[in-house]
């Protein structure tokens, strides 16, 4: 029986497969959200999407997280397609030219989506500002990520993360995030 987040998967399964809006999975630490994590990356897989999965250290800083965030992009396309797009060096999430490079680079290789699920992703927003970093990051991923351009890939991320995430990120993004996403406290059931 499915557990915690998990009792969304098929809804979930439906957003990864259309490849279009990104979401998050919010729940409490131990209700399954690794393990869904790692369902719907073979449910992207198996739908023909890019799939870059990004596992962050819990107690890490933004800065560490966003640095582990890009190392995890470059791994990924080295390892699949022994090649990475030019990165520069991106400090941030929102680094609109890294991003450009790597939906170009996806979009050359033949693909329309890029799908990153990023595990313990409360980590990326800071403790304090949080919701004005969520009031960058949204208009980013609605207007820079998931439209589709030509020549251009679309990226769907997909961010899990502990209550904690929601609260930082703002109510104006994480209502965004939640549309497509699944949020699941103790109570809840």
């Amino acid at each position: 029986r499915p557990l915690g987040a998990q009792i969304r998967h098929e809804e979930l399964e439906a957003v990864v497969a259309e490849g279009r809006h990104s979401f998050m999975v919010v729940a409490p630490r131990r209700f399954g959200k690794t393990t869904l994590h790692k369902h719907l990356a073979r449910h992207a897989e198996d739908v023909g999407h890019v799939v870059i999965k990004v596992d962050l250290i819990r107690d890490s800083s933004p800065e560490q997280g966003i640095s582990r965030l890009w190392d995890s992009v470059r791994k990924a396309m080295e390892q699949r397609y022994l090649a990475c797009p030019p990165l520069g060096n991106p400090t941030e999430m929102t680094d609109e030219e890294a991003w450009t490079s790597v939906r170009r680079f996806i979009a050359d290789q033949g693909s329309e989506v890029l799908v990153v699920l990023i595990d313990e992703a409360q980590v990326l927003v800071p403790r304090v500002g949080g919701e004005r970093w969520g009031n960058h990051f949204k208009p980013f991923v609605e207007g820079k990520l998931e439209e589709p351009e030509p020549g251009l890939a679309r990226v769907q991320l997909a961010l899990f993360g502990t209550v904690d995430l929601k609260v930082r990120i703002g109510s104006n993004c994480g209502d965004y995030l939640l549309m497509h996403g699944a949020q699941h406290y103790a109570f809840d059931e």
